[in-house]
């Protein structure tokens, strides 16, 4: 090595240096800045989020290091099965340095993602020799306008830590793909594997990214060897978590029908009128995804500029943004792994890559550098004002939650569909709290189903239902939201009525919330005894309107035995199956015969495959039929 190389390794040394101590500083002052203008943990999701740590943080000083089941959200809930449990980790770590204080370690997260987040930025300018412009673009990682809205906006912890790893998962795609370095690949393995155990749909996502990214990278005359080396390291990383990823893909998202999957991918695009509008984080609604105009500029003058190995960033960015479009919607709904394509959520991938395109582009000189930092500091300028992206816990549900901890002494219910936010699955159960019924994880819950049914009920005001299976959760105490009383023209008197029916006395009432109060022991068990059971796909609409029905666990008739049917009074089918048709008849003749009441719901016969698929039962069997009819259901 040269004297020349020397001093140059030196002075890329102290750059170096210096970009680590400015990100050290920002990391500090940025978490004092923040704990000011925002009082309290800020988003949607956070004090769901916040929950799980602190109870991680409990069970670890019980000596659990991997806690199975919660007994106090969902009636007991497997609360890292469905959720990957690493950021919650790292947040349960973090409040060794705060007292166990869970909503201080928050504040610590804000300064830990702003100094680890940019520091893969700072590895690559100084790798490249431009460490100057790493340490800028190691600045503005947090304040980019998406990871910024996600932090103080959403308050989704888990993304929060994907978006510090991912770029040291970029750092060593690059360095190997660049380099062929073998001691990248072990950086590739590593930060898959904990990518994976923080986010499972990040790690799809940042796997489509990361193919698109090396499709886009590719030339003939380098060959693939080390794009599919990369991909299979990945691969590997995400298949040795396969302990843990093996249980989550059972139910949660991965159960959700292609209807619900859609609807949920409706939500997750914008068009270009907020996607690309600036303005909407000065003066419109701060909370609303924006992409950033910044970042298509730079692209695109990328594109048109760079050398052709260095605009794969710059492609995979423009890519990602026609994405996030909802014209092209009815394409991603056919694509395999539809259910992942939440495609704003690919935005902190385009950022990611973007930025490397950003430091290999050599041939940008200096004043077009700074040029391009200063258009990139302007739209991130509102990210600076994270006040205007504050959403405090909600008055009203403090309130509920405080009101159901002093009154509530097995079990908690609040109706209020979600409206008041997260707060209430934290402050019910928290602190020597009461356990709640509901929580804000309910896709993994066993209650699920329950769950979903007492919110229908609420929407339709069916209270007979809702009160009558509340017994069954062992809910003592249920607070429902006034605002939807009233809703489909029920008074108060007769939810007072439909309360009383099950044994629950109106003890508090305001305008904003009424509490009922189960008459009875402290503590209860509950042991159920239904008039009737209804079989089929339409189950859940009768029993809401007839409580005393249950929904049979199966639709096939042929799933249950004929003395089961037999203990109740009536049994409804509609929409049911069976797999054969002369076994399912019997059944149905052996019911009748013995004094049950067969109701069949004669819209939703099913057709029979083996005969005759267009012939539904009552033209096949009028003796059935009459038979039927005869017992004057």
């Amino acid at each position: 090595m040269t004297e020349k190389d020397k001093l140059s390794r030196r002075k890329l040394n102290i750059y170096f240096t210096l970009g680590v101590v400015v990100l050290a500083v920002l990391a500090v002052v940025g978490v004092i800045h923040f704990k000011s203008v925002v009082p309290e943990p800020s988003g949607n999701d956070v004090w769901g989020h916040l929950y799980k740590s602190e109870y991680l943080y409990k069970a670890l000083k019980r000596g659990q290091i991997y806690p199975l089941y919660d007994e106090t959200w969902y009636n007991g809930i497997q609360l890292y099965r469905y959720w990957p449990p690493l950021s919650y980790y790292i947040t349960a770590v973090l409040m060794c340095f705060t007292g166990e204080n869970v909503i201080n370690a928050y504040y610590l997260l804000f300064g830990v993602y702003i100094f680890f987040g940019g520091l893969a930025f700072l590895l690559i300018g100084r790798r490249i020799g431009r460490p100057v412009f790493g340490t800028s673009l190691a600045v503005l990682w947090f304040f980019m306008p998406e990871n910024a809205r996600m932090y103080v906006d959403e308050g989704n912890m888990p993304r929060m830590v994907v978006s510090f790893l991912l770029p040291y998962l970029i750092y060593f795609i690059w360095v190997y793909l660049r380099e062929e370095r073998r001691w990248a690949l072990a950086g590739i393995l590593i930060f898959t594997m904990l990518i994976t155990v923080t986010h499972i749909m990040m790690i799809a996502m940042i796997g489509i990214g990361t193919f698109l990214f090396l499709l886009f990278d590719h030339h003939r005359k380098m060959g693939i060897r080390r794009q599919v080396v990369i991909l299979l390291t990945m691969i590997c990383g995400i298949l040795i978590m396969g302990v843990w990823l093996v249980p989550s893909l059972t139910g949660g998202i991965s159960s959700m029908d292609s209807e619900s999957a859609s609807d949920v991918m409706t939500m997750w695009m914008s068009d270009f009128s907020s996607s690309l509008n600036p303005l909407n984080r000065i003066n419109g609604d701060a909370g609303a995804f924006y992409y950033g105009i910044s970042v298509v500029l730079l692209s695109i003058v990328g594109i048109l500029l760079a050398d052709n190995r260095k605009k794969s960033g710059f492609i995979l960015a423009l890519v990602i943004l026609v994405l996030t479009t909802p014209d092209v919607l009815p394409i991603l709904r056919k694509m395999p792994m539809s259910q992942a394509l939440w495609m704003t959520r690919f935005t902190v991938i385009a950022y990611g890559f973007f930025f490397l395109s950003l430091i290999e582009w050599n041939r940008l000189r200096k004043p077009f550098v700074v040029a391009a930092v200063i258009i990139l500091v302007i739209d991130a300028v509102p990210s600076f004002t994270f006040e205007r992206y504050d959403i405090p816990a909600n008055d009203d549900g403090v309130a509920a939650a405080y009101l159901l901890r002093d009154n509530t002494t097995q079990r908690a219910s609040l109706m209020d569909l979600s409206s008041l936010g997260s707060y209430p699955s934290y402050g019910v159960c928290t602190d020597g709290g009461a356990p709640y019924t509901f929580g804000w994880a309910w896709q993994g819950a066993a209650t699920a189903d329950n769950i979903m049914l007492l919110n229908q009920a609420l929407e339709n005001e069916q209270y007979d239902y809702l009160f009558d299976r509340s017994v069954e959760l062992g809910d003592d105490t249920v607070a429902i939201d006034r605002k939807y009383i009233g809703a489909k023209g029920k008074t108060l008197d007769e939810v007072t009525a439909s309360a009383k029916k099950s044994g629950y006395t109106l003890t508090y009432e305001s305008d904003k919330v009424c509490l009922f109060k189960l008459d009875g022991p402290e503590k209860f068990g509950v042991v159920t005894q239904y008039d009737g059971i209804v079989i089929g796909d339409y189950a859940d609409g009768i029993t809401l309107a007839f409580p005393s029905f249950k929904a049979g666990m199966s639709s096939n008739i042929e799933d249950y035995s004929t003395d089961e049917l037999k203990s109740y009074r009536t049994v409804i089918l509609t929409g049911f199956s069976y797999d054969t048709r002369q076994k399912a008849e019997e059944m149905v003749r052996s019911l009748a015969d013995s004094g049950v009441n067969v109701v069949i719901d004669m819209t939703h016969v099913p057709a029979d495959s083996a005969t005759s698929p267009c012939m539904p039962w009552e033209l096949q069997l009028p003796s059935l039929q009459q038979q039927l009819l005869s017992k004057k259901v």
